[in-house]
């Protein structure tokens, strides 16, 4: 179920996937990599866990190499991460 596709400056494809709520990557030629997020998204309870996404929807790549990702419904979060998966900060509103 995807919900939007970026490409970075390397040729990496992401896809921000609604139906595992993670951002799927994958080489130009097709070779699947390492997703970010945590598989399966954030739980509506419990403790907060920032790897996970909650109604994931969009994402972007900028020309520093960072992977922008939108989150709708009550979090309405903005992340952002490195390449290699590792959230680097976040925005709420």
């Amino acid at each position: 179920d995807p919900r939007g596709v970026a490409v970075d400056e390397e040729g990496v494809i992401y896809v921000a996937s609604a139906g595992s709520q993670t951002i799927q990557r994958y080489t130009a030629e097709g070779e699947v990599l390492t997703p970010i997020g945590a598989p399966g998204g954030r739980a509506a309870v419990g403790a907060w866990d920032g790897r996970g996404f909650w109604h994931l929807r969009g994402v972007a790549v900028d020309r520093r190499g960072n992977v922008w990702a939108c989150e709708e419904d009550f979090t309405k979060r903005l992340s952002r991460w490195n390449r290699d998966g590792q959230l680097l900060g976040e925005f709420f509103g």
